[in-house]
């Protein structure tokens, strides 16, 4: 109830304010909640072209994962687009908010989308945003790589990652690329390995050679890291859901208040 007489205050404060909420039939509680204040849609219609998104924010009382959707200014800072709490990860939490996120912008589809490696958010994306290009973050899949082959990088700690690296951004046309993964394969006794086997069937979302879509110099989800170090200062203790609406407003005041600098920086 606190929360809806805070959403009536912002909505009559600014008529462009969105927000949507989807209620769990059995017991009336809140299940997913997306909002975004009419800066935010403006923002999407400039800059809206490439986004990412992560849901590693566990800010709040109730433990429902927060889940900001970002991109870049023309100043090349962080911005926030519209955020949701998410009732729990699945493909079905993250199709109702990627509708809703596109009710709230006009249906604009983002060029591009940059997420972790989360089979239910892939699975979401594929089904919502059949105009957008889905890109892999590049650091997970470093992570990754670090986790299924640490003997390897153990046993040539200066060779290994200069040549993966070499690898993933190889962008003269998928002969080299796939020619470069081939002796990577060979040289290091990969050919049987799961976790290459893996990667290598998702290389069209992560690999330079198959980048088609504008990503405004974005290659991983780094705004959502970088977020999540700024949430987690703004966010010191657990939050009721009002409570954290006004934070992230504040959050959203801060960003907003270093682009107008800049502008004037710039001018």
């Amino acid at each position: 109830q606190t929360l809806l007489e805070y959403l009536k205050c912002k909505k009559m404060e600014d008529p462009t304010f969105f927000y949507t909420m989807q209620i769990d039939q059995e017991n009336g509680q809140i299940a997913n909640f997306f909002w975004a204040d009419g800066q935010s849609i403006m923002d999407y219609v400039c800059f809206g072209d490439a986004v990412s998104f992560d849901t590693n924010f566990q800010t709040n009382k109730f433990e429902m994962p927060f889940a900001p959707i970002l991109g870049g200014n023309h100043h090349k800072h962080t911005i926030i687009f519209g955020a949701a709490l998410l009732f729990n990860e699945t493909i079905e939490s993250f199709v109702w908010l990627f509708e809703i996120f596109l009710t709230a912008m006009s249906g604009k589809h983002p060029s591009t989308i940059f997420t972790d490696q989360d089979a239910a958010m892939a699975g979401a994306i594929a089904y919502v945003f059949r105009n957008t290009s889905h890109r892999l973050c590049l650091w997970h899949i470093y992570l990754n790589a670090a986790k299924h082959l640490g003997h390897i990088i153990q046993k040539h700690p200066e060779k290994f990652l200069p040549d993966f690296k070499r690898c993933v951004y190889e962008d003269r046309s998928e002969f080299y690329f796939q020619k470069k993964w081939d002796e990577l394969l060979r040289e290091y006794d990969l050919e049987d390995n799961d976790g290459m086997s893996n990667m290598y069937a998702l290389r069209t979302k992560w690999a330079a050679v198959y980048r088609d879509s504008f990503t405004s110099d974005m290659n991983s989800t780094q705004r959502s890291e970088g977020m999540n170090n700024v949430f987690k200062k703004r966010f010191c203790r657990k939050l009721g859901l009002s409570e954290l609406l006004v934070e992230c407003e504040k959050v959203c005041n801060s960003l907003r208040r270093n682009e107008l600098e800049e502008d004037f920086n710039s001018r």
